[in-house]
């Protein structure tokens, strides 16, 4: 009996570390293939585990009617659950991937404004991230967008028009809808003149 839920403790720890380990790639990591091969499985493999394990500790309990000596591992199981479903690191997760590549960002949006990253379609929105900023994750395509007077750095360029990113507004009036094309679902200010945008 104790080793089984020495087991399940196991089991759930690297559950845990890979629920931890999506949200990190997640949040600092941006692309279509990423997203696809990292981020969505290290999503589904803890949220199917999870629920494999809550349905293996339920049914062994009430079989055996031992719920008290399985309360631990079924409480951490229940935690798990929750952290995939609600989420609530991404604040926070997507706050420190603001501010650890801020000066990036900025240095990218001065160099546009000064002209000195050029278009790289006819109608003059898209701006490629030069070379040197490449290594790093600012922008999922590589690309900036600009919207009217606005910038937006994607986090997410999403799938059937689903979008999220960083706007820069040069006055910090924030982003509207006409602004990005899109409904915006969520927003949220990052500092003076950034906001986190989640559009459909």
């Amino acid at each position: 009996m104790i080793s089984r839920n020495k087991w399940i403790i196991v089991i759930l720890s690297v559950l845990f570390s890979l629920y931890l380990i999506g949200q990190a790639v997640s949040h600092f990591f941006f692309g279509f293939l990423i997203w696809l091969f990292l981020s969505i499985p290290l999503y589904l493999i803890p949220l199917v585990g999870a629920i494999l394990v809550l349905i293996f500790i339920v049914v062994y309990s009430l079989k055996n009617r031992q719920l008290k000596r399985n309360l631990f591992p079924l409480v951490l199981n229940l935690l798990l659950i929750f952290l995939l479903i609600y989420q609530p690191f991404s604040p926070l997760l997507r706050k420190a991937e603001f501010s650890f590549n801020l000066e990036d960002r900025e240095n990218i949006v001065n160099s546009i404004i000064n002209g000195e990253i050029e278009t790289t379609n006819t109608r003059g929105s898209l701006f490629r991230i030069p070379e040197e900023y490449r290594s790093s994750s600012l922008s999922d395509g590589k690309e900036v967008m600009k919207m009217n007077d606005k910038l937006l750095f994607f986090t997410s360029r999403g799938v059937l028009d689903n979008f999220s990113g960083y706007v820069y507004s040069p006055n910090g009036v924030e982003p509207t809808d006409e602004d990005v094309m899109a409904k915006i679902v969520k927003k949220q200010r990052m500092s003076k003149n950034w906001y986190f945008i989640a559009c459909t």
